[in-house]
């Protein structure tokens, strides 16, 4: 078994998750998907019981049962960061039709149009990577699947994450688990042992990582690795950010309730 670097070259920002701990996207996550597409696997409501989940079996060495060595994003130091407000569907046309809405123009201070908006973090980087040691050839396989379907990381129907290249070297240094000291992916305490100096956190290491059926306490990859430096001021403004948007929505609303009024008025005299 070999171990490799695959460099994702990026032509749009990627989006993650707002949940918190933050999350880091995971190598084997994505080659699982590639894994469930080639084998016309697909979501179904099902699979909310974890007797249903498939655990991709993908051509990676395993260090624990299902722990492969696959490695978390790491991100450029160039990398930034901010959090936005998307839509659940990708189509804006579909939510208006169902709530019976003739025109295009979007009233975003709707309750129905905020109930379908979530917040997700937007980084702009070049390219991310991707540590990995297994077949290096099947790995590649997988790899091409993701590389027709074009997009990784969320919201991908919105055209987030879009991929314009993908290179990969070999024989470099196997970052797959660990990296000075520090682990590169979720690695479960029971299986590596008691670590002085790392943080212990509750969090599922195999993939689908969407679920937490199989969560255990895991050291996780500093958050250099996987966030822009940009990202903890960014959490810190994000309240003052959003209170100053409010500020201007009801001052706007305000306004236009006294042109309604003076209006009705008017019309009276």
């Amino acid at each position: 078994m070999r171990s490799a670097r695959y460099r994702f070259f990026l032509g749009a920002p990627l989006a993650t998750s707002s949940a918190r701990p933050a999350l880091p996207l995971m190598f084997d996550g994505i080659l699982g998907y590639a894994w469930a597409v080639k084998r016309g696997v697909v979501k179904n409501p099902g699979e909310i019981l974890p007797e249903n989940l498939v655990f991709p079996v993908l051509p990676v060495d395993l260090i624990a049962p299902r722990c492969y060595a696959a490695s978390a994003l790491f991100l450029p130091e160039l990398a930034v960061s901010e959090p936005t407000l998307i839509n659940r569907h990708a189509s804006l046309q579909k939510e208006s039709g169902r709530h019976g809405l003739h025109s295009w123009k979007q009233n975003l201070s709707g309750r129905w149009s905020k109930a379908c908006q979530e917040v997700y973090w937007l980084t702009a980087t070049p390219y991310v990577d991707f540590y990995v040691r297994g077949d290096i050839e099947k790995i590649d396989e997988l790899v091409g699947v993701i590389g027709d379907i074009g997009y990784i990381g969320a919201k991908r129907s919105a055209g987030y994450g879009l991929i314009t290249d993908i290179r990969v070297e070999e024989d470099v240094a196997d970052w797959s688990t660990w990296k000075d000291g520090k682990p590169t992916r979720p690695l479960p305490v029971a299986t590596v042992g008691e670590k002085e100096g790392l943080e212990k956190v509750w969090a599922a290491y195999y993939p689908p990582y969407w679920s937490m059926a199989g969560a255990e306490w895991c050291y996780m990859p500093p958050l250099e690795q996987y966030q822009p430096s940009n990202f903890v001021p960014t959490v810190v403004d994000m309240k003052l950010r959003l209170e100053a948007d409010l500020k201007k929505f009801n001052d706007a609303r305000k306004s236009l309730e006294e042109a309604g009024n003076k209006n009705k008025e008017e019309r009276r005299a």
